[in-house]
């Protein structure tokens, strides 16, 4: 098979996102909205002036009173996760990982919110997704050391972790002779990595419109907005980023900013 160029890459992407399930258009997002003003009580639009202005919340009542049962489902035990070892020389091994991962997702990770997020994203919005994946971060640390010989300063120099910020040197008579000691302050630069659990808005969430599963799909994107900087943290060419329109000017943030800044704020 012929390698594909860069721009037919782009444009077989854009027709399958454009063909999405879950995209601006479609029906799905159509019955969200929906779903989403019946949630919040708004007025439908056919209001009569002179009679009566109330509108029922009844899919609040009803999404409201089922999320605390589905919650205690899982949330209930101290387990969520749990390893069943196929004999008895693997039971220590079950117990360790079920032990870790309900460790990574309740206590690492706030498993709660993730599982309140994921159930009321699919009783209001028809689904819920979550991701998991590995996230690696630079943790910065400052540190201070005093009268460190110069072994010790030299031991610092040559840490790929460590940046000097501040170095004091004194002399000093020792029954060996002259020798050096050194006060310094530094930054330790670390790279700390973990299991990140994320709940996925589902209007961020494009599936193959012939898909039968989320593993056999064709298609299948999680959209995400990035700022400038971080696209060039990632390593993203500057002429590239600069070219990138905007996200105040793309069709989607203007016909649903309000409405998902609210649903930020009832979901999380």
């Amino acid at each position: 098979m012929a390698k594909m160029r860069d721009s037919e890459i782009l444009a077989l992407l854009g027709q399958q996102l454009d063909q999405s399930l879950g995209y601006l258009s479609g029906k799905i997002p159509q019955e969200r909205r929906a779903a989403f003003k019946y949630y919040l009580g708004e007025p439908y639009g056919n209001e009569v002036e002179g009679r009566s202005q109330v509108v029922s919340q009844d899919v609040l009542e009803v999404i409201e009173s089922i999320l605390p049962s589905l919650l205690r489902i899982f949330t209930a035990g101290e387990q969520i996760v749990r390893f069943e070892p196929k004999g008895p020389e693997d039971q220590q091994v079950a117990d360790q990982c079920t032990d870790y991962v309900n460790y990574v997702f309740m206590k690492d990770n706030p498993g709660f919110l993730i599982l309140y997020n994921l159930f009321k994203d699919a009783l209001l919005q028809k689904n819920g997704f979550v991701k998991h994946f590995w996230l690696e971060e630079e943790k910065k640390i400052e540190e201070e050391y005093q009268q460190l010989t110069d072994v010790e300063f030299q031991a610092l120099q040559i840490d790929d972790e460590v940046s000097i910020d501040e170095h004091d040197e004194e002399e000093v008579e020792t029954d060996i002779g002259i020798e050096f000691i050194h006060n310094v302050k530094i930054t330790r630069t670390k790279k700390v990595g973990r299991v990140k659990v994320d709940s996925v808005a589902p209007e961020d969430v494009y599936v193959a419109r012939n898909a039968v599963n989320i593993q056999d799909a064709q298609f299948f994107a999680h959209r995400l907005f990035r700022t400038r900087t971080q696209l060039l943290d990632m390593g993203y060419s500057k002429k590239v980023v600069d070219k990138l329109p905007t996200y105040t000017n793309s069709f989607y943030n203007q016909e649903h900013t309000t409405e998902n800044y609210t649903k930020q704020q009832i979901h999380r």
